[in-house]
């Protein structure tokens, strides 16, 4: 996933890997501990969070909260199961 602009709410695109992190720098944020359900996407460089946009079918990234549209679930992570709470 790939930023151009920082300012919220900002438009996520999809770009091959560059690794130069900078606007493709994301990281996972467990919100109770690790490996329990939910979690945050949150851009390192702009500190701001991926958040759905069902109606649209949209991604983009906004200041982050615990809105249900900034939680993102998973089965599994790195091979692991997650637990849900």
């Amino acid at each position: 996933m790939d930023v151009v602009s920082g300012t919220a709410p900002a438009k996520v695109s999809l770009f091959g890997c560059h690794g130069s992190k900078g606007n493709q720098w994301w990281e996972l944020k467990f919100l109770k501990s690790r490996n329990i359900n939910p979690t945050q996407l949150r851009h390192v460089t702009h500190q701001l969070c991926l958040e759905a946009d069902p109606a649209a079918m949209t991604v983009s990234m906004n200041t982050c909260s615990r809105k249900p549209l900034q939680l993102w679930h998973w089965d599994t992570l790195a091979g692991k199961k997650v637990r849900k709470d």
